[in-house]
């Protein structure tokens, strides 16, 4: 009766050791398998993807590069500096359109959002101009076009009418419009040379 009682004690712990062993045997045989298949081909992935950035890294610091974001910084600094009227003139050609008015507009200062106006530190300079017949994708291709060769270029007021027939009914897709463009700046102090 006593060795009956031994052996069934003996039993539930036999199993848990086995159960135990059989789990370190999955967890080394899963090891196995990554240590031989798996991780070799990371290993290439990541020295591929290593070699990748030393080449971006290189030609970004290449001289070639550094000229060619000096180039940029400048031709943005000379497009800043270009006047509302210089942007006018230069883009119209590109669209085939012409000017029927051109004057010069002092847009309204725009109130803050605390509601006050600071007319000392804002100024603004502004265009008024009708473009003669033209078709009317090009003529908002052309207002677009204005208004985004300045970051400080709005348009205060866009509109389109379609133009009178003339005798050969030729007018079915010729439009006039009236824009009225404003480059607003801050004022630079007085007396702050530099």
């Amino acid at each position: 009766m006593f060795g009956k009682n031994e052996e069934s004690n003996s039993e539930p712990q036999q199993i848990i050791i086995l159960t135990l062993a059989m789990t370190a045997i999955g967890f080394l045989l899963l090891y196995i398998v990554l240590q031989v298949w798996m991780v070799p081909g990371l290993r290439e992935q990541v020295k591929q993807q290593q070699g990748y950035y030393s080449k971006l890294v290189a030609s970004f610091e290449s001289s070639e590069m550094k000229q060619l974001r000096h180039e940029a910084k400048l031709q943005k600094e000379n497009e800043e500096q270009k006047t509302l009227g210089e942007i006018i003139v230069e883009t119209l050609p590109s669209y085939g359109l012409s000017l029927a008015k051109d004057t010069d507009k002092r847009p309204p200062l725009r109130v803050s959002p605390g509601g006050s106006r600071d007319a000392s530190a804002l100024q603004a300079v502004g265009r008024a101009i009708k473009l003669e017949n033209a078709p009317l994708d090009k003529i908002i291709r052309f207002v677009a076009s204005v208004q985004e060769a300045k970051n400080s270029i709005r348009i205060e007021s866009f509109e389109v009418r379609r133009a009178a027939r003339t005798r050969s009914g030729a007018a079915s897709d010729s439009w006039t419009a009236d824009v009225d463009f404003a480059d607003y700046s801050t004022k630079k102090p007085a007396g702050g040379g530099s």
